[in-house]
């Protein structure tokens, strides 16, 4: 994440006039040996997890293609082989803007998008995105955030535990998967967390 908000989450435990939390190295390696992802949609140079990323200069909440916006960036010869995204969504408001330009790119372009959220259940972004993402994978266990420049020290924090609970954020973390794929092997991430098959339960109601 890289953009810079001024409003504070109602937790406290966590604030959005910081937003650039890096991504938890740990998840985002078991992440990728699944989805192999191609570009970060939200970094910047230090906190990028794949070579190509668009930052808050590439304007990712606009209507171009992620892929033109990354071919041009780049000077890529072959982006039609641009086909997946991660995105660790900002803290703050803004994190809905996010979700429907991620709603745009995964349904116009054909873009695959993995999103890292907070499970904000209540918010009307987090129902737009379940409607729209075709997985959501709620993690059993809670990440520990710290700020860009510290030294590595993410881990999965189990919030039960009093030792962590300072540690852990007052919110449990979610991965909504948006795709047209049907071979997206999703479920090797059991382990992480409880995969739901969104479109299936939006045929079966």
């Amino acid at each position: 994440m890289s953009r810079k908000i001024g409003q504070r989450l109602n937790s406290g435990v966590m604030s959005s006039a910081q937003s650039e939390w890096q991504t938890p190295t740990k998840l985002f390696a078991a992440l990728n040996d699944v989805f192999r992802f191609d570009f970060d949609a939200a970094a910047n140079a230090s906190n990028t997890k794949c070579k190509l990323f668009l930052d808050s200069k590439d304007d990712a909440l606009g209507d171009t293609s992620w892929r033109t916006k990354l071919a041009k960036k780049y000077r890529l010869k072959k982006p039609h082989q641009i086909g997946t995204g991660w995105l660790n969504s900002p803290y703050g408001s803004i994190v809905a803007l996010f979700i429907r330009a991620v709603i745009r790119q995964s349904r116009e372009y054909d873009i695959t998008v993995v999103v890292l959220a907070a499970a904000r259940t209540e918010t009307r972004w987090f129902r737009e995105a379940n409607e729209a993402a075709r997985y959501r994978i709620d993690l059993y266990q809670r990440l520990r955030f710290t700020e860009p420049g510290c030294a590595e020290g993410f881990v999965f924090v189990d919030a039960s535990r009093t030792s962590q609970k300072r540690s852990a954020p007052a919110f449990p973390s979610t991965l909504f998967v948006f795709t047209r794929r049907d071979d997206m092997p999703v479920y090797d991430l059991r382990e992480l967390g409880f995969v739901i098959d969104l479109e299936m339960q939006r045929k079966a109601a």
